[in-house]
């Protein structure tokens, strides 16, 4: 609280919205219109059955004011600390490394001035008002379904520029999988400097190196990059070293076309070139997690039109997505187990994380008042319950992209859900 309030004087006085309440509200995956969600929540929160008021929503706009949205990030960054450091051993990883995704994504905010000098517009067809834009970006485990870093830029920054900040939160067992359009001479050097594995998809027609390995019909091929005028002066800006790059490039061919993977994992017998096809592909959890952020968070709906709110507001569903992960971690393990023993056949199930979103939300203010054997007891219950929304895993399933025109808006600052 001392290191996270904006004024000395902040949360020093015996409210019912002091600092705790304040933040574990904005934990509470809010959708709703803002005074409905402080009734329902306080309601839940003070066990009162009273329909009553405990405090106002120009209450809550004053107090948020008054707290740094790094307090959320700061908070984030402990929690993950601590589940690597204590669950190692239950956590998925491939070959012994924690397998991270970078991605990007653009998220549609508030058309007021403020917003739109520190995020940036994107314009539309003529006659259309332009509209805000954030670039979000987070540094994702695939394997565990755990934000550990996240970032919202503005929207006309390069992918490239939060990715850097990102590997500030990297671990020397980390394998960072990349899309298209992270290629850089420079990110490669700052992986090498780092000592950072890295899996990363280029663009076959990038450069010459690319499409001669792809005429070439050959699986896999170990090559030397060097920097051209461009990527000596990146390299020169950012104090890295510009000597030549030897990294490995691996074949993947996909029906109607040839991707290449760039990675520096040299060693072709502990990592044979037709494990990357399958390693490669475990990078759209990141797509299915800003499916989760943005539908099922609803992280556009937007609760403010400053720009503390919308970092407020980002970070916190970003932290409030981990608690629900961590639980349908658990959950996973106790529900794999349980159904190996009664079904012969090996089927896999995971936890609906729509409902696994309903369920903390439900019971998160009575979560907070808990510590000790009465919190584990009510953790394990509330997992328990998580594992009762289940759902088949199949495989090797695909779906044709059906790209249509729609109006993309979902949330109207005037027009909020108010349940």
């Amino acid at each position: 609280m001392q290191k996270h309030r904006l004024t000395e004087t902040a949360f020093t006085r015996n409210r019912k919205l002091n600092f705790t309440t304040l933040v574990t509200f904005l934990l509470n995956h809010r959708k709703g219109a803002i005074q409905t969600e402080l009734d329902r929540y306080l309601s839940d929160y003070f066990d009162d059955d009273r329909p009553v008021r405990h405090i106002t929503k120009s209450a809550l706009i004053q107090a948020r004011k008054q707290l740094s949205y790094e307090a959320f990030i700061e908070l984030n960054h402990h929690f993950v600390e601590n589940l690597y450091d204590s669950r190692s051993k239950a956590l998925k990883r491939w070959h012994g490394f924690r397998v991270c995704a970078v991605d990007g994504s653009q998220l549609r905010l508030p058309i007021v001035p403020e917003l739109q000098q520190a995020f940036g517009c994107q314009s539309g067809v003529a006659g259309v008002a332009e509209q805000t834009m954030g670039l979000a970006s987070v540094y994702y485990d695939v394997l565990n379904k755990i934000v550990i870093d996240a970032q919202l830029a503005k929207t006309t920054e390069s992918e490239r520029y939060p990715a850097f900040l990102h590997l500030d939160m990297s671990q020397d067992d980390d394998l960072v999988a990349y899309d298209r359009g992270y290629n850089a001479f420079w990110m490669y050097a700052y992986h090498q400097e780092l000592g950072r594995s890295f899996c990363m998809r280029t663009i076959v027609n990038r450069d010459n190196l690319s499409r001669d390995f792809v005429q070439s019909g050959q699986s896999e091929a170990i090559v030397t990059y060097r920097p051209n005028r461009n990527s000596r002066q990146q390299c020169e800006e950012m104090n890295l070293l510009d000597t030549p790059i030897t990294i490995r490039l691996i074949r993947v061919d996909l029906p109607g076309e040839t991707e290449v993977l760039i990675t520096n994992l040299m060693d072709q017998k502990r990592f044979p070139a037709h494990e990357f096809k399958r390693l490669y592909h475990l990078r759209w959890g990141v797509e299915e997690f800003y499916k989760r952020l943005k539908h099922h968070q609803e992280v556009e709906n937007i609760s403010g039109k400053s720009v503390l709110v919308v970092m407020q507001d980002f970070h916190a569903k970003i932290l409030c997505g981990n608690l629900t992960a961590v639980l349908a971690i658990a959950g996973h393990r106790h529900l794999n187990k349980h159904k190996a023993s009664k079904t012969p056949h090996k089927k896999t199930y995971q936890i609906n994380f729509a409902q696994a979103f309903a369920k903390m939300k439900q019971y998160q203010a009575k979560l907070w008042k808990l510590s000790g054997s009465p919190l584990s007891q009510f953790l394990k219950d509330l997992m328990l319950l998580m594992t009762q929304y289940i759902e088949q895993v199949r495989p090797d399933r695909s779906f044709p992209r059906k790209i249509c025109k729609f109006n993309k808006r979902r949330h109207w600052m005037h027009y909020k859900c108010t349940l």
